[in-house]
């Protein structure tokens, strides 16, 4: 029997398995391999598919350094061959209707477009000042400056605040004020008024740089602007 083994002239059988899933098990002292005929035949897959894909690739790069136009359907058209449908259903290049319609006067319309016009500056509005020219007068017209006045004491009268405001206007020709007493979040521990100084316009700017002086008004006394809303309404 060893004779016949070792003799290379004589064949021996050979056998193989078509599924080596269904290998019976080994014990853990043995070699598995069942176990490494599978992992190397799903190398050999993963390797079968990579040059797939790879040959896959180098189809496409061909397909793009020869000048090909790809469509979804797959086919590939050159563009030198690439052509257009006309009205009378016959077929031509493209390069040969761009000359066509190079040579036509009427193919391409050039549209002029109007000149932008350069913004309007707006003229500068002045207010004369001088005291000297005499010889016309001016519309009388008053402006009026809306002051909010805050932490007042509670007990705090319209009167003491008209006084509070005469002895700030200086040399300023207040024409009239109003005084409106505002709903406070605590009436118990401060009041808050919407003070209307009416002054001549051309005195406008003096008067709001006087009445919103942190110096001209008493220690810990609250002041801002006033704006009215587009119905009239007013608005801190």
């Amino acid at each position: 029997m060893a004779k016949i083994c070792l003799d290379p002239s004589v064949p021996l059988p050979a056998f193989c398995a078509l599924n080596i899933a269904n290998l019976p098990a080994v014990d853990a002292t043995h070699v598995d391999m069942s176990a490494v005929l599978a992992e190397f035949s799903a190398l050999r897959r993963e390797v079968h598919a990579m040059a797939e894909l790879r040959e896959e690739v180098k189809t496409l790069k061909g397909l793009l350094h020869g000048g090909c136009l790809m469509y979804p359907a797959g086919s590939c058209v050159k563009e030198s061959t690439a052509t257009t449908s006309t009205d009378e259903g016959t077929t031509r290049s493209f390069a040969s209707t761009a000359q066509q319609l190079a040579g036509d006067a009427a193919a391409f319309t050039n549209v002029l477009r109007k000149p932008r016009q350069k913004p309007v500056k707006p003229t500068k509005l002045v207010v004369g000042k001088s005291a000297a020219n005499q010889h016309v007068r001016s519309v009388a017209t008053v402006r009026t400056v809306d002051i909010f006045v805050s932490r007042l004491h509670p007990t705090t009268t319209e009167d003491e605040l008209a006084q509070c405001v005469d002895a700030m206007k200086g040399d300023i020709d207040v024409k009239q004020v109003a005084f409106n007493r505002l709903k406070s979040k605590y009436e118990n521990l401060y009041v808050s008024y919407h003070v209307e100084i009416l002054v001549d316009s051309a005195a406008l700017g003096q008067a709001v740089d006087v009445f919103m002086a942190a110096d001209k008004w008493p220690s810990g006394i609250f002041v801002k602007r006033f704006f009215k809303k587009r119905n009239g309404s007013v608005q801190e």
